[in-house]
């Protein structure tokens, strides 16, 4: 395991986005309830992935970068019965790196470019890695 960023803050990660910008990885671990989009049961917590890390983890964990199938999916919190649900194969992950952090002009998507300017922190995530039972 890392360090972390020092003592007691040992689920903190730092590290630097595409731009060049400082960006914390959060992990801490809760109990989804049953009906969780982004995956019911145990599951690991990870906030402050770029949208391009964030594909990177899917296709590792998963074999494809989809964002609301597999083990390793981005945080929603809409319920099963909304569209798209989890049971949709190919939903794409909300941005990408061209998506600046304080955009709000909308969710984005992989395909669409974003007015992130080099000095912008890029569009961060988070994902839910579901854990065995």
């Amino acid at each position: 395991m890392p360090p972390g960023r020092g003592e007691g803050k040992e689920d903190r990660y730092l590290y630097t986005d595409t731009n060049g910008n400082a960006a914390e990885i959060v992990v801490c671990f809760q109990w989804n309830p049953p009906g969780t989009i982004s995956g019911a049961g145990n599951v690991m917590v990870i906030r402050g992935l770029t949208p391009d890390l964030a594909r990177f983890l899917d296709q590792m964990i998963d074999g494809k970068p989809d964002a609301l199938e597999g083990r390793f999916r981005q945080q929603d919190n809409r319920q099963n019965t909304a569209e798209p649900s989890s049971q949709q194969p190919g939903h794409e992950w909300e941005a990408n790196n061209t998506f600046a952090n304080s955009q709000v002009t909308g969710p984005g998507s992989q395909t669409q470019t974003g007015q992130n300017k080099d000095e912008d922190q890029v569009k961060l995530l988070t994902a839910h890695w579901i854990m065995d039972q």
